[in-house]
């Protein structure tokens, strides 16, 4: 399996946690991904090529929780309490929230041209919003924002 350019992830990760109190840089995001990958993974299974991290999916998804922790601890997250954490005005993200986000970005590294995908980052920082004061998955957050922008509504069963 070939290794892929995991950049276009990484500037989305970066971008959708740059909030109004609390902003992290893309060589931030990097350089965590970077640091759990040299810690566990070959270095045969990733290398940078120029300004581009390429990757093999499989190390991506083996360093995944890694990661998370590296991230978190950089925003000053407690990944192991699970509630919220207050990052601006009206806006939370709990640690179910972010693991969502940091899984679904080394998720998305295992299918080939999906940049455009998720890439949706008002969209994201919505679906993070809603997520975390509703207590529902991200993913289900993000299609229930889809869905509304279609005129459609996303009920729960009862």
């Amino acid at each position: 399996m070939p290794l892929l350019n995991v950049s276009p992830y990484i500037a989305v990760i970066a971008s959708s946690l740059s909030m109004e109190v609390m902003t992290i840089s893309y060589a931030d995001v990097q350089k965590a991904l970077i640091n759990a990958m040299d810690s566990a993974v070959s270095k045969g299974l990733w290398r940078q090529a120029g300004e581009n991290l390429l990757v093999h999916p499989l190390a991506i998804l083996s360093v995944q929780d890694d990661w998370q922790h590296r991230l978190a601890y950089m925003l000053c997250i407690d990944c192991d309490a699970g509630e919220q954490v207050l990052s601006g005005e009206g806006f939370e993200l709990t640690a179910d929230s972010f693991a969502d986000l940091v899984r679904a970005a080394a998720a998305a590294v295992m299918i080939e041209g999906v940049v455009d995908h998720i890439s949706l980052q008002p969209t994201l920082a919505e679906a993070i919003s809603l997520s975390s004061t509703s207590g529902e998955p991200l993913t289900q957050s993000q299609i229930r924002i889809e869905r509304q922008k279609h005129g459609l509504r996303l009920v729960k069963a009862a």
